[in-house]
């Protein structure tokens, strides 16, 4: 009887999703703003730490040949049935291995992913994963670590233990998990969320955890609580271990997102210690996750965000505008808004051509050169000068 799977992609719908902020076009992006020359995703060497049954390495297996990719996780089947998946496929390119962390030594990795592990193992652990990056990190490689952040955990925290008391008579998962979502059904759909700000801020944060899949909701809010930490604790602890932060993956090129001007300034009087500042703009933002990326201590980085730095790269955007229609041609204000909550208010023409283009081309992506030539061609149409500094 021949065999009915013909690539990775029928065997990947039996799998948990890939992370697309973990992906090593979206790393080496975000490396090259910063002035570091990332090895090319198909030449790579990966190493993906609890990579479960192979959701994330397997479609990048396929897609790149020539690389090298290992999993690691101590579930004997989880790594079993991403044996058998790599098998069915025929991927001789990635190896599965059920052991821990402290096994690896000896191997260079162009990019280590560590997803949903940081805050769901001991402070020695988390010691030790930050070891294995220093250590088997390749000169110009960096590494992608997701972790609970303070202060947006500390309601989820909340959360996960009134789930846990609803669901203590529950004697299995299933029961737990309907018990846990009821209760989050049930505070949805009686506090206030109009002028009432704990109702509000109850609601969305039940909202965003039933958006959670099964297993995810089991992990962070029915097992236990999970460890979180402020920023600056994250990154002293990277510090200690002669790492340090390029940028958060699921922002992209910048740091974070970063406040008003007004803001700003009011911040800039409070504190110049960078990590200091992000725990303040996380206050702001109420962050309850991180994706940071780390690379080498001694790897000289370049936060100087110039156009340059975009050239042969592509941009893409899932953006929105509060003002129909905005005004691309005169230099009224519009602010846009990212499908995750982020938002930017510009009175720039060229600025704003270049955001409604890119929200309008979504998912698509676009080279950056083609972006500047299309506002270029929006700025000549309406008589606009375009300067140098505008792209």
């Amino acid at each position: 009887m021949s065999n009915p799977l013909r690539s990775v992609e029928e065997i990947f719908v039996r799998l948990n999703s890939p992370l697309p902020q973990a992906q090593p076009e979206q790393l080496a992006a975000i490396a090259r703003v910063r002035g570091m020359q990332p090895c090319a995703g198909e030449l790579a060497a990966v190493l993906e730490i609890g990579c479960g049954s192979g959701s994330n390495l397997l479609p990048l297996a396929e897609r790149y040949p020539r690389g090298r990719l290992l999993g690691l996780d101590v579930s004997p089947s989880k790594i079993a049935a991403a044996q058998r998946a790599a098998a069915e496929a025929g991927l001789g390119n990635v190896e599965f291995r059920c052991a821990p962390i402290a096994s690896i030594a000896g191997e260079s990795f162009d990019y280590i992913i560590a997803p949903d592990v940081y805050s769901w193992i001991d402070e020695a652990t988390r010691d030790a994963l930050l070891v294995l990056c220093q250590r088997n990190l390749a000169p110009q490689g960096m590494a992608y670590v997701n972790y609970n952040a303070n202060p947006g955990w500390r309601l989820h925290d909340v959360m996960g233990a009134l789930m846990r008391f609803e669901a203590r008579g529950a004697t299995t998962a299933a029961g737990q998990l309907a018990a846990g979502r009821n209760l989050l059904e049930f505070a949805r759909a009686t506090l206030p969320t109009g002028d009432d700000g704990y109702g509000a801020l109850v609601v969305a944060t039940a909202e965003s955890i039933l958006r959670q899949p099964d297993a995810a909701l089991i992990r962070n809010y029915l097992q236990g609580p999970s460890h979180a930490e402020y920023y600056p604790e994250f990154e002293a602890r990277a510090r200690r271990h002669e790492l340090q932060v390029l940028g958060d993956a699921g922002v992209g090129i910048r740091v974070t997102d970063f406040l008003s001007a007004a803001d700003e300034r009011r911040l800039e009087s409070l504190t110049d210690d960078p990590a200091e500042k992000e725990r303040m703009r996380d206050i702001v933002h109420n962050t309850a996750h991180r994706q940071s990326v780390l690379c080498r201590a001694d790897v000289p980085l370049d936060f100087a965000l110039g156009a340059w730095r975009l050239r042969n790269l592509y941009l893409e955007g899932r953006i929105e505008t509060k003002d129909r229609p905005v005004s691309i041609d005169t230099t009224d204000s519009s602010t846009f808004v990212s499908h995750d909550g982020y938002s930017m208010t510009t009175a720039v023409p060229s600025v704003k051509a270049a955001i409604t283009h890119l929200g309008s081309r979504w998912p698509r992506r676009i080279e950056f050169a083609a972006l500047v030539a299309y506002v270029g061609e929006r700025a000549a149409a309406a008589g606009l000068p375009l300067s140098a500094q505008d792209v």
